[in-house]
């Protein structure tokens, strides 16, 4: 029972030695010392995450839960640089040439110039205004990184230039140009070669015609159906009433004429 009785007052008394303990502890952190050893900790903790976003990088988990906390405003003007950073970066993936990058980065740039300038000449308190010069220096250097980072990451280089763009463009419309002077040569020469088989099918059936022509006259004068015919002089100009006519067939790049001094089935 001793025994007991012991140990229970050792543990009451170890309950009493840790409450005056936490009380001590909490008169410490009250200190005025204290108090500012905290504050320079605080002090050095944004400095050093104000920093990374002056070089603008991404904060990660801890550093934004710590802003969650300490400083509500500078967390939600973290959130709005990130996501024009983001903007930024669909932006550039979207771009079709490096002239098209170039000009995006620019025109941030020059936005960011005027903003400062309306700032600095605004009449606004000194802390606000110190406030604002800040924040447009977090979203200029993100989109400083995200542009080296685009060309860091060899996307950049990637890309045509509008130069290039424009050769290539009047390279394969000097080709297409060429192609259809081809197709049209093509179709040129293949009415051509038409045009030379209708003229001679077109000949071959008159002299055929001719041929059957002076045939059945010679086959009426054997049967003495029909007068003796004419002697024809081949030498002389083909009339239309002999047996066979002069002939002439005449087109742009094609001519056939039936020649003087010779009979048809020379000619065939």
């Amino acid at each position: 029972m001793q025994f007991q009785a012991g140990t229970m007052q050792q543990l009451l008394k170890t309950m009493q030695l840790k409450r005056e303990w936490t009380q001590k502890q909490k008169e410490i952190e009250k200190s005025p010392l204290i108090e500012l050893i905290q504050q320079a900790q605080k002090e050095r903790k944004m400095s050093s995450i104000k920093s990374l976003l002056m070089t603008g990088k991404r904060l990660n988990s801890e550093e934004k839960a710590y802003l969650l906390k300490y400083d509500p405003t500078l967390y939600q003007k973290v959130k709005m640089v990130e996501e024009e950073q983001e903007a930024f970066k669909r932006a550039m993936k979207k771009a079709r040439t490096k002239d098209e990058v170039d000009r995006l980065n620019f025109t941030k740039t020059q936005q960011f110039t005027v903003e400062m300038s309306h700032i600095i000449k605004s009449p606004m308190p000194a802390g606000a205004k110190q406030a604002a010069v800040e924040f447009i220096e977090f979203r200029a250097a993100a989109i400083r990184e995200a542009f080296n980072q685009f060309i860091l990451e060899g996307k950049y280089s990637k890309l045509p230039s509008e130069a290039e763009l424009e050769k290539k463009r009047l390279s394969k419309k000097k080709v297409l140009k060429k192609e259809r002077a081809k197709r049209e040569q093509a179709k040129i020469e293949q009415a051509k070669r038409e045009r030379i088989r209708n003229e001679s099918a077109k000949r071959e059936r008159v002299i055929k015609e001719r041929k059957a022509e002076q045939k059945k006259q010679e086959m009426k004068l054997l049967n003495g159906t029909a007068p003796p015919s004419p002697e024809i002089d081949y030498d002389a100009p083909i009339k239309a009433d002999n047996y066979f006519a002069y002939t002439r067939f005449a087109e742009k790049d094609l001519k056939f004429e039936f020649k003087k001094g010779k009979k048809i089935s020379e000619m065939a």
